[in-house]
């Protein structure tokens, strides 16, 4: 079902040695407090131009694993009968650059009265999915129309309420528009 021309663009996105790829797979599956000693080891042996190359080849890495789950995912869409191929093509995968949008949103939002799965609290998938937190993102500018809640629909599925980690992020927004305009230009 992967358009091959496309995959084959993804795959070589990197160029890992089976060597290094051997480091970084245990270093991968040990927790954080283990993994940050290993990484600094690793950076001794191989030295700090080769660890900036390395995390280039892994940031291609990481890009390619997540375009092949959306791909994967897609097809067992279809494959199994969910959806149409073109309907497919719509599913909302989390990606790199969507996490690391996500972290951004995240950011100072408290995450006690958002749902579990809200776009603004860190780590769940729709903080982790491109388009969803550049929607999100662009929804908190002051002005812009708001990021509707997923989990508050009404019978029909039509969202009824703005989210609670946009409403945050609105506020904050518009609270630091506020001060930027109550400042007086300093000569």
């Amino acid at each position: 079902m992967a358009d091959t021309a496309t995959h084959a663009g993804a795959a070589a996105d990197h160029n890992i040695h089976p060597d290094l790829a051997k480091e970084l797979r245990t270093i991968a599956a040990v927790p954080m407090d283990l993994r940050r000693p290993a990484l600094r080891r690793l950076a001794e042996q191989i030295g700090n131009v080769a660890m900036i190359d390395l995390f280039g080849e892994f940031i291609g890495l990481a890009n390619q694993v997540a375009f092949n789950a959306s791909e994967q995912a897609k097809d067992l869409l279809v494959l199994h009968g969910h959806v149409w191929p073109h309907e497919a093509e719509r599913v909302n995968m989390p990606c790199i650059l969507g996490a690391l949008n996500g972290i951004v949103l995240a950011a100072g939002i408290d995450p006690g009265p958002l749902c579990g799965g809200c776009a603004f609290r860190a780590g769940t998938v729709a903080n982790q999915c491109l388009p969803t937190t550049e929607d999100a993102d662009y929804c908190s500018t002051p002005g812009e129309c708001p990021f509707f809640c997923h989990e508050a629909v009404d019978e029909h599925g039509n969202t009824i309420s703005a989210c609670r980690g946009f409403a945050q992020r609105r506020a904050a927004l518009n609270a630091a528009e506020r001060n930027t305009e109550d400042q007086e230009p300093t000569a």
